[in-house]
């Protein structure tokens, strides 16, 4: 292997150790599913990894995302895909706007309080037609789309007043490491348990979800409308996360880039900001800031969450 393809080896990979030990077991496990799809492929990447959910399930998206990465990267060569136009983002998003076309929402402008609107409603999304309605409105009208960088939806709501669909929001996995997120909870992890640290921050993290995305459509324009929107899944994300993973997550977070955004409705909704983020990202292995700066927000969905999540005292 060249040193220029060694570089490119993630020392992690779906949230554990990797490197080049981990890269030849995964091509070893691919070598011997010789003939399967990339589905397949997926499952058997869990099993190795040991890649579950809390209900016990196997991660399969996740798994495939990562995949993906390792594939786009010049590290494994994956079967081509099933459908020919996965890897082909305009195709992709065709299909995904020709299924849901009956679905997409009128653009008739709404300017109005949210206590005039009515009485406003947060359902998740439902059949293949409003989660291709989801991701459209996000590749449209979201600045930053629908990449992830594989990161999962775990959870995808459509929210609205009577029968005007007004955005979308979904939340997935919690960041692994975020120095202000964890200074904020008293986390340490001393080098001489590191193994321990690792077992213990992928527990505390699966208690952690993230609001990945917030739309509100760009014809709408109502004031407290985002702050209700977050109070509603406050209240309404922890049922929903333990009807469908086995178990409630106690903390949300969000990242909200500076200069853009001032982070208002998440103020209006009782989160607090705790810092920003160091402009690294999770791909950065060299330690040099070339992102854009984000204040990180936290909101409880507990008044107890310090104790399942293992924290300490708060830290200045």
């Amino acid at each position: 292997m060249t040193i220029a393809a060694q570089q490119r080896i993630p020392e992690r990979f779906l949230g554990g150790d990797f490197g080049p030990e981990g890269l030849a077991r995964l091509r070893a496990m691919m070598e011997k599913a010789q003939g399967a799809n990339r589905c397949e492929i997926a499952r058997r990447a869990c099993e190795l990894m040991d890649l579950k959910s809390a209900a016990g399930a196997p991660r399969l998206m996740s798994a495939r995302a990562g995949l993906l990465k390792l594939h786009r990267a010049g590290l494994i060569e994956l079967p081509a895909p099933a459908n020919g136009n996965a890897n082909g983002r305009r195709g992709q998003w065709r299909e995904r706007a020709a299924l849901c076309a009956e679905l997409l929402p009128s653009q008739e402008p709404v300017r109005s309080r949210i206590d005039e609107l009515g009485v406003l409603w947060l359902r998740q999304v439902e059949g293949k037609k409003e989660s291709a309605l989801y991701y459209t409105l996000l590749e449209r009208y979201h600045y930053l789309g629908t990449r992830l960088g594989g990161s999962p939806h775990l959870l995808r709501y459509l929210f609205g007043v009577g029968e005007r669909l007004l955005g979308v929001i979904g939340f997935g996995p919690a960041a692994w490491k975020v120095a202000a997120r964890d200074q904020f909870l008293g986390w340490t992890w001393a080098s001489q348990t590191q193994l321990q640290s690792k077992v213990a921050r992928q527990k505390a993290l699966s208690l952690i979800v993230n609001n990945l995305r917030f739309l509100i459509l760009p014809w709408v324009n109502c004031a407290n409308l985002a702050s209700a929107v977050l109070g509603r899944c406050g209240r309404q994300l922890p049922q929903d996360f333990a009807a469908r993973y086995g178990y409630a997550p106690v903390l949300v977070e969000t990242f909200v880039e500076r200069g853009r955004f001032l982070g208002s409705c998440y103020r209006a909704a009782n989160w607090f900001c705790v810092g920003q983020t160091r402009g690294r990202g999770k791909r950065d292995q060299f330690h040099r800031a070339h992102l854009r700066l984000k204040d990180v927000w936290l909101y409880p969905l507990r008044s107890d969450f310090r104790r399942y999540l293992g924290a300490g005292s708060p830290r200045s």
